[in-house]
């Protein structure tokens, strides 16, 4: 073992899924239950895209806060906790030869991660 802890080496597009949902679970797990107004969702989105690009792998991150769902949720002191459900996420995310992206959005009720697309590319 060495001081990084053990490692198995994983072959570079599983290396990548791994980054991908990490990244997702990560920006969730930490930002779900904030309460956020209509003013501070634009700065929370901002936060949330900084948090994914401060990650090892991250090429680009986009993340949206349903608007409408907050003015829905609202309670009597004006702010709406911060649900998965008011969430859309998208990561992208480059090991090696291999890059995806990944997303974040609500299916049927659940928060749903989910690779959108997986590549080859050159130059890795």
């Amino acid at each position: 073992m060495s001081r990084r802890g053990p490692r198995i080496p994983l072959p570079e597009r599983d290396h990548l899924l791994f980054e991908a949902g990490i990244k997702l679970g990560a920006v969730y797990h930490q930002f779900v239950g904030i309460p956020v107004t209509l003013r501070s969702a634009s700065g929370v989105e901002r936060a949330m895209e900084a948090m994914l690009m401060a990650m090892p792998f991250a090429t680009r991150a986009r993340v949206r806060i349903d608007r409408a769902g907050l003015r829905r949720r609202r309670n009597r002191f004006g702010y709406a906790e911060l649900r998965g459900d008011l969430l859309d996420i998208r990561v992208g995310v480059r090991v090696g030869g291999w890059e995806a992206a990944a997303v974040l959005r609500t299916v049927e009720g659940y928060p749903l991660m989910a690779v959108e697309r997986l590549r080859r590319v050159r130059g890795g």
